[in-house]
């Protein structure tokens, strides 16, 4: 893999907002997780894999909920005439915990926001998702099963209650292996998700193939060793990030998120210093983020 030269372009999409009902908004079962399907109509446009979407719930502005909440987008399809969004999320916040308990009217999106996944590649495809990371990767999963990729989607959790991989949000992957892993072992393999590519072979095999890639979405210090991983394998590794994100357009400028120093020079009319999430990203190439310096949180930032 030769060393990337310039950093993306920033990306603005064909944003709209429209409202929403919540067709669905429960727990997962034996989990703190929870899926929301919100029904939009069905000419909001499609979301690419790894976009996401601003959520406003019901009664927010009276609680005092000024800003919308950023939301990668784990599935989406259209039933009834309309255009359904699956996303998953944990209460953390005042913002989710209104989320929890919100009627099915009176919802609020702008989507499809941001820089999805590259799908133009040819060879493996080695999808790794951790907690609520596994998200976007999901229908990530689903759009190259369907190009003929081959598909190999490591889900890693702390334990079974933050587990989520593609059965328990829907998706009815034929092609695609599925590797899990847990740190405590209560599902899958104990250990690391990481863990996985050094101890399975076909997973190393398909590293080592050519063309191989890596997706990954989760915990900074996931993101920063699949970084890391895919620079010592000269494996192309592409992140999904996270920064503090008030308006999802690039309007305000809150979501920067460090480059590194030497790495691939910023577009044109860029800032030198600092990318803007909700532009040219919440997808990247690893090696345009300066991991030691980024401290960006799950809660600030993108939710998947």
């Amino acid at each position: 893999m030769s060393p990337l030269r310039h950093a993306p372009e920033p990306l603005r999409t064909a944003f709209v907002e429209a409202t929403a009902e919540a067709i669905a908004n429960a727990p997962l079962p034996g989990t703190r997780l929870w899926w929301l399907e919100l029904a939009v109509a069905e000419s909001v446009p499609a979301p690419e894999p790894g976009q996401f979407a601003m959520v406003t719930p019901p009664g927010a502005g009276s609680a005092g909920l000024i800003l919308a909440r950023p939301f990668s987008v784990a599935r989406s399809w259209v039933a009834d005439g309309r255009r359904v969004l699956g996303i998953l999320y944990t209460r953390v916040g005042r913002g989710t915990e209104l989320m929890t308990r919100s009627p099915r009217e009176g919802w609020t999106v702008l989507a499809p926001l941001g820089r999805g996944f590259p799908l133009a590649g040819k060879g493996p495809a080695i999808l790794v998702g951790g907690g609520r990371g596994t998200a976007p990767l999901v229908m990530l999963a689903e759009r190259l099963e369907a190009r003929g990729r081959t598909v190999h989607f490591l889900v890693g959790a702390r334990s079974r209650a933050e587990f989520a991989g593609p059965a328990e949000l829907g998706a009815a992957l034929t092609r695609t292996r599925v590797w899990e892993a847990t740190e405590d072992g209560s599902r899958g393999r104990r250990g690391r998700v990481l863990e996985l590519l050094m101890e399975e072979p076909e997973l190393a095999t398909a590293l080592t193939a050519p063309g191989a890639e890596i997706h990954a979405c989760g915990p900074h210090g996931l993101l920063a060793a699949v970084g890391a991983l895919g620079a010592a394998g000269g494996v192309p590794a592409y992140t999904s990030i996270e920064a503090h994100m008030a308006c999802g357009t690039g309007i305000c400028r809150s979501c920067v998120v460090p480059r590194p120093e030497g790495g691939p020079k910023p577009r044109p009319g860029t800032n030198p210093d600092y990318l803007i999430c909700c532009l040219e990203g919440p997808v990247v190439p690893a090696e345009c983020v300066d991991w030691a310096r980024d401290r960006a949180t799950v809660s600030g930032g993108v939710e998947s």
